[in-house]
């Protein structure tokens, strides 16, 4: 916690800069509340009516745009009534993070321990997945969760318009 994104593993927060798509809330009104990126917005973070994700119980934060865009079987972004769209560009501290390439742990609620030092990892790290089913495919991207609001910070509201010939 902290506040601080320096406090993270020890001072090296370890920052990057990755998408957010917030589903069917506009990021607007996200953005207004003073929690700002809360996991319990989201379709994830309802804690008893929606299934985890692949790690369970966190914010989920994409490297490649198109996955926090999403695909016919799952929406991430934000769809205006004009068919414009929403996401979020997003500076987290992943501080120390367990890579869990293609594995899964849909019942996490905060990082796993980190066995070499018994503390528990800042996040986690996954993929490449696909925004509707694990491994890769289309619109795959190395995905990262945190499960410490304080570790992100959104910069922007990024707001497009698909191409006619990408109906996806």
């Amino acid at each position: 916690g902290g506040g601080s994104m320096s406090g993270v593993d020890g001072g090296y927060p370890n920052e990057r800069v990755m998408w957010h798509g917030t589903g069917d809330t506009d990021p607007l009104d996200i953005l207004k509340h003073e929690m700002a990126l809360d996991y319990r917005f989201s379709k994830g973070g309802l804690w008893e009516k929606s299934p985890a994700g692949f790690y369970g119980r966190g914010l989920y934060l994409a490297k490649r745009a198109c996955y926090s865009d999403g695909n016919n079987q799952k929406r991430y972004a934000f769809e205006y009534p004009d068919k414009s769209r929403s996401i979020l560009l997003v500076r987290v501290a992943l501080g120390k993070f367990k890579n869990f390439q293609s594995a899964i742990d849909r019942t996490l609620v905060m990082p796993p321990r980190d066995d070499s030092t018994g503390l528990l990892y800042d996040s986690v790290v996954g993929g490449p997945h696909r925004p509707d089913q694990r491994g890769r495919g289309n619109r795959d991207s190395k995905i990262c969760v945190v499960y410490d609001l304080c570790q992100t910070y959104p910069e922007y509201i990024v707001t497009y318009s698909p191409l006619p010939s990408i109906n996806v």
